[in-house]
């Protein structure tokens, strides 16, 4: 992200950047694609609201980190 768009999402609540993000993607604003299938959930595999980030979201999103990593090496 842009500092100024880094800086306007904040420290806010999970729906609320996820919010800011959209509206920055949709002014032009550059957002990884990381960042965005975090905050669509993409990672998660059974999410149970989409309004929060939880430990479940997050253990799901280290778990794809860790096969991605673990693909590369194999490969």
């Amino acid at each position: 992200l842009s500092e100024h768009d880094n800086k306007g999402i904040g420290n806010n609540f999970f729906f609320a950047k996820r919010d800011k993000l959209k509206q920055y993607y949709q002014q032009g604003s550059f957002i990884p694609i990381g960042s965005l299938n975090v905050f669509s959930k993409f990672y998660s595999t059974n999410p149970k609201q989409p309004l929060f980030w939880d430990k479940v979201d997050a253990s799901d999103y280290l778990n794809k980190i860790e096969q991605t990593i673990n693909n590369f090496k194999s490969k």
